[in-house]
């Protein structure tokens, strides 16, 4: 199985890296998903990682549900490509129908929830049911939909993240910097959050 190998790889570099925190893979599709999940908790990790854009799987199909659910209960985070403007798998209206029908689910939506379709993402979530990471995002946003986003959800609810190797991590960095926060917001977004 794919997922095997990629976790046992996830897992032997965070062995290596104790700097690491380790997400692994999944797929709705996976034989024991739960087993799974017990198994990459067990090296330590602390979420799985999903593209259901790449994975070719829409994230409200009403199958994934016992995935969401497995993984909430092993009380993970999934980190979630979220948008496409060419792929539907991974629109933000899905993931917010996952939200509601799993309370509890630790979700964190990469690229502001919705890449490249950011007023959809905006309007899509209740505040205080996600987290989103910053990754691939500022160079095509406009500033002021950035600071509408911290506003409506909470600039605490952010992080930094570099989407390696799509994205330089200098390039990504110098992009935080031109939001020109406050010090202590940069090391929130950049550390604390």
């Amino acid at each position: 199985n794919q997922g095997i190998s990629i976790n046992n790889f996830i897992a032997s570099e965070c062995e290596k890296h104790s700097e690491f925190i380790g997400f692994g893979t999944m797929h709705p599709d996976f034989e024991d998903i739960d087993g799974e999940l017990k198994r990459i908790k067990s090296f330590g990790m602390k979420g799985i990682k999903l593209h259901p854009d790449f994975q070719k799987f829409f994230l409200d199909d009403f199958n994934n549900f016992p995935m969401f659910r497995a993984i909430r209960d092993n009380d993970m985070f999934v980190l979630v490509h979220l948008g496409d403007d060419k792929r539907p798998y991974s629109e933000p209206r899905r993931m917010a129908a996952v939200i509601e029908q799993v309370p509890g689910l630790k979700v964190i939506g990469a690229h502001f929830g919705g890449y490249r379709v950011w007023e959809n993402a905006f309007n899509a979530y209740k505040p205080g049911t996600l987290w989103f990471d910053i990754s691939s995002s500022l160079q095509y946003m406009d500033k002021e939909l950035v600071f509408k986003f911290f506003d409506k959800y909470g600039i605490e609810n952010f992080f930094w993240g570099t989407d390696f190797p799509m994205w330089d991590h200098a390039e990504e960095l110098e992009r935080v910097k031109t939001l020109k926060l406050t010090d202590a917001q940069m090391e929130d977004v950049l550390y604390n959050n």
